[in-house]
């Protein structure tokens, strides 16, 4: 594969990384309204106050790191947008070996927002009887 197809193809990558971190900014915000529909009727049970802001911590956190990755993916889209195929080869290996390293960020994204997402089912499932 050539170096414009590479280009081609991780251009495309960004792009569903950044439909992937709307559509989780989305759940989180969705995730928020449910809890606070479910603590309208369970403000005074302190264990569920409890586990609630833990579930509202993790959520601003992910909230977060979503921003972050949000804005490495533009800064990496940038950077892209100068490789050509006549640059330095030494430039090229610092991108790529970038872009494996953001590969690897959002890989760890999906598993923990996953682990999140079953916290927060295991959540509501216990407290919305």
């Amino acid at each position: 594969m050539d170096i414009l197809s590479n280009i081609a193809a991780l251009h495309l990558e960004h792009n569903k990384w950044r439909e992937d971190m709307r559509f989780y900014h989305r759940l989180i915000k969705f995730y928020r309204k449910h809890l606070a529909e479910l603590a309208t009727d369970k403000i005074e049970e302190k264990e569920f106050m409890k586990k609630l802001e833990v579930i509202q911590n993790e959520l601003l956190i992910e909230e977060g790191e979503i921003r972050k990755l949000h804005h490495i993916i533009d800064g990496d889209e940038k950077k892209l947008s100068t490789i050509t195929a006549d640059s330095d080869m030494e430039d090229k290996i610092m991108f790529f070996n970038a872009h494996l390293r953001l590969n690897e960020q959002m890989e760890q994204f999906y598993c923990l927002f996953n682990q999140l997402k079953k916290k927060y089912l295991n959540f509501c499932i216990k407290w919305q009887r």
